[in-house]
């Protein structure tokens, strides 16, 4: 699981419920307006503006099984606003099989790895923000992707999806996008923001 505003996390086992600490209580819709002014949706596009202006009327169809393409930021609570604009995005994978979920960052093995992930965030941020129909992906990155493998229970509540692991975690449908907000047992106060989009392809790309 990754940690509040740390780039890349490797793929990590859940702690056991009686040891894991309790995430301390954060206000979602707070985080998302204070994220909504830091990246100004009110004048600009941008991926982020998909969970501050939907979240609130997402819905919670079923969880199709398979893995999507997202990118995630984290949101401090204590951090100004100006540091939540600057804060570290990430290329992330989600995915769902069997009745379970589990969301990751991609780590890299070294710096031309870490460029790849920062132009598959990119790519799929355009999608997100509607400047691009669909977000063209490295294939060896896709299929990795699909060796994610769904860790945590998933449960319906209400208007949402939810599932306890490293961290708590809510789902919510926002238009065609999957919006996943964590909030962390440990570290920083505050939220992990993801979106995901199932609109993206595998390109080949050259050496």
């Amino acid at each position: 699981m990754r940690a509040l505003l740390v780039p890349v996390v490797v793929l990590s086992c859940a702690a056991g419920p009686s040891k894991a600490p309790v995430p301390k209580p954060v206000d979602v819709a707070e985080l998302l307006a204070r994220l909504g002014r830091a990246v100004d949706c009110d004048h600009k596009p941008s991926a982020w503006c998909v969970a501050v202006r939907g979240w609130a009327g997402g819905t919670a169809p079923a969880i199709p099984d398979g893995v999507l393409a997202g990118v995630t930021i984290g949101v401090e609570r204590d951090k100004p606003d100006a540091a939540i604009a600057g804060a570290v995005v990430t290329f992330s994978a989600f995915a769902a099989r069997d009745g379970k979920v589990f969301v990751t960052d991609i780590p890299p093995v070294d710096a031309a790895e870490q460029r790849a992930l920062d132009a598959a965030a990119a790519a799929v941020a355009d999608v997100l923000a509607g400047r691009s129909p669909r977000a063209e992906l490295p294939a060896s990155l896709v299929a990795l992707m699909k060796t994610v493998p769904a860790k945590y229970p998933v449960a319906r509540a209400g208007g949402e999806w939810r599932y306890a692991g490293e961290a708590d975690g809510r789902i919510r449908r926002v238009g065609d996008a999957w919006v996943v907000i964590e909030v962390p047992r440990v570290g920083p106060e505050g939220a992990i923001v993801s979106i995901y989009t199932d609109r993206f392809v595998a390109k080949k790309l050259p050496h």
